[in-house]
């Protein structure tokens, strides 16, 4: 949806389970787990996120400053340190988006926001529901 611009992505960002790993059984009730592949998003970014306490932070800085973090992440650098891959992507409209850091939300949705009294009335009504399913039923 984000890299093809189809539609904006709204929620927290994703944990940047990327990878494609296999196990391997050892001798002694042991084993191996081994990479075998990344996911990688349309653009060609992968999905695994790196570098997990300074990307945290890079994130929360951005979103308790109000900020877009797709459109504010600093993206000049042409490699990744950890691993060499290309860490600057854009949509197929041209927007920036990160590599290696999972899904970054357009909108950040904070997980303890509260609903409104009219957003918890039209959930318990089913409203979003019968308006998605309308939607999809008629494309």
């Amino acid at each position: 949806i984000q890299d093809l611009d189809l539609g904006i992505v709204v929620g927290q960002p994703s944990f940047g389970k990327g990878l494609v790993q296999d196990v391997a059984t050892l001798p002694g009730a042991a084993s191996l787990k081994l990479t075998v592949g990344k996911y990688l998003a349309p653009s060609g970014r992968c999905l695994q996120k790196v570098q997990y306490t300074e990307n945290r932070a890079r994130i929360q800085s951005f979103l308790k400053q109000g900020k877009s973090v797709a459109s504010n992440i600093n993206l000049d650098e042409s490699r990744d340190k950890n691993d060499g891959v290309q860490s600057n992507f854009q949509t197929l409209a041209g927007r920036s988006v990160p590599a290696n850091m999972g899904v970054i939300p357009d909108i950040d949705v904070s997980a303890n926001e509260q609903l409104s009294d009219l957003e918890t009335a039209l959930v318990l009504q089913g409203a979003y529901d019968r308006f998605f399913d309308k939607i999809l039923s008629s494309s």
